[in-house]
């Protein structure tokens, strides 16, 4: 499990990105992969989640607080 930061997130489109604690590049944010309500999710707040190596890079799952 990996800790990071919400740096933004477009709830019209429900996608986003996640900085990773411990350093790297931004980790993708779907909704279909969070197990928190949408409205939790937002610029600043801190989420726990997996990484699984996405069609275009990292990707974040099993995204919860």
């Amino acid at each position: 499990m990996v800790t990071g930061k919400v740096v933004r997130f477009d709830s019209a489109r429900g996608y986003g990105f996640i900085a990773p604690d411990h350093g790297g590049e931004d980790v993708f944010l779907h909704v279909n992969d969070m197990l928190i309500p949408e409205s939790y999710v937002r610029s600043g707040v801190v989420v726990e989640f997996e990484i699984e190596e996405g069609d275009r890079g990292p990707k974040a799952s099993s995204v919860r607080l």
